[in-house]
């Protein structure tokens, strides 16, 4: 059965339309190609954009999720006043309580007069502390933070301070009255300057200067009278 091949004309004609079709196709493939490659690009610069940001975004959450540092030693500053202030006005609770003593001592008038200003100075000091705390809440007359084997080692040395002062004669009294007063003044008017120093006003730490220096004019007092005793 003879092929039909048709003429030269058809043969070149559809060999040409072929070409066109195949160079369509490249051209069309080769487009999307060259096209892909910026948008992949583009996607891959969006994605490292995307997670930059993502980390900016983390690390400004962290940041703001952070409690801010407090101010350098202001906190201690409190602590030390309130510590020092606390047990100022533990101490003067005590030492306004001084003067009822005479009421069964008899000492001599110098020093009965000096346990009377002693006993005054600390009850002006207590109550100034006390104003203090009520115009500051942040000043806490309750901060002691003593041990508790100083607790009790406080406790045992004030009874037996106690015991000893009433069951000593008269001059023998004089002598350990003074004495401890020595060593509360003097530790009074240093509590009362630490906290001073540590005030949150200025104000405040006048006020508590002010019972630092009252105390330590009682304190030299004592010694006067210390020393002044017979031998």
């Amino acid at each position: 059965m003879p092929v039909f091949r048709g003429d030269r004309k058809s043969n070149s004609t559809l060999a040409i339309t072929l070409d066109v079709k195949r160079l369509v196709i490249l051209c069309v493939t080769a487009g999307l190609l060259c096209a892909a490659a910026p948008a992949q690009q583009n996607n891959q610069s969006a994605g490292q954009k995307a997670d930059q940001k993502a980390v900016q975004k983390a690390e400004k959450k962290d940041d703001q999720g952070k409690t801010p540092p407090p101010e350098a030693g202001k906190d201690d500053k409190c602590g030390i006043r309130n510590n020092a202030a606390s047990l100022l006005y533990d101490l003067l609770g005590q030492e306004k309580n001084l003067s009822k003593i005479l009421i069964i001592k008899h000492p001599p008038a110098a020093v009965g007069q000096l346990l009377k200003a002693i006993s005054k100075a600390a009850g002006d000091g207590h109550d100034k502390l006390e104003a203090m705390a009520k115009s500051d809440s942040s000043l806490d007359l309750k901060d002691m933070h003593l041990p508790p084997g100083e607790t009790a080692a406080r406790a045992g040395d004030g009874k037996a301070k106690e015991h000893e002062l009433l069951s000593s004669s008269s001059a023998k009294f004089a002598f350990n009255v003074l004495l401890t007063q020595v060593q509360a003044l003097d530790y009074g008017q240093n509590l009362a300057k630490v906290a001073a120093d540590n005030a949150a006003s200025t104000e405040q730490s006048k006020q508590l200067q002010e019972i630092s220096t009252k105390l330590n004019e009682l304190l030299q007092q004592s010694l006067t009278q210390l020393r002044a005793l017979p031998k």
